[in-house]
């Protein structure tokens, strides 16, 4: 099975200082922003999203989750469920590891799309 990371989440609570950071030293292009002040999300075009929060749990980093592209979004939850009863479906494209680490899933022409534009390969 093919399988890419789309993007890499981070949590936040200094949301502007974050954007800042990523378009100033990686030269990084918004192409979405979403939600008002503490709740902002944004995504660069490379894989990084950043998620506004208030504050961090106490002894928790800025990571939030991260999301792959695959060729197929329902057959592979099908078989996590079937595979892995540990982890927990969150719903049709998000599971969480045992150890907390929260996935999203996304077809692979989403993906595609974020960065150049078209489906066509």
């Amino acid at each position: 099975m093919r399988v890419e990371i789309d993007h890499v989440a981070i949590r936040t609570t200094e949301f502007d200082k974050a954007r800042a950071f990523f378009e100033d030293v990686f030269s990084m292009q918004c192409y979405r922003e979403v939600g008002q002040k503490p709740e902002r999300k944004l995504w660069f075009l490379e894989g990084v999203q950043l998620c506004e929060v208030e504050a961090l749990p106490e002894g928790e980093n800025g990571y939030d989750h991260f999301s792959l592209g695959v060729e197929d979004v329902e057959a592979v939850m099908k078989y996590v469920e079937k595979e892995y009863p540990e982890c927990e479906i969150m719903n049709d494209h998000w599971f969480r590891l045992p150890n907390r680490t929260e996935i999203e899933l996304k077809p692979f022409r989403h993906a595609y799309l974020k960065v150049n534009g078209t489906t066509e390969k």
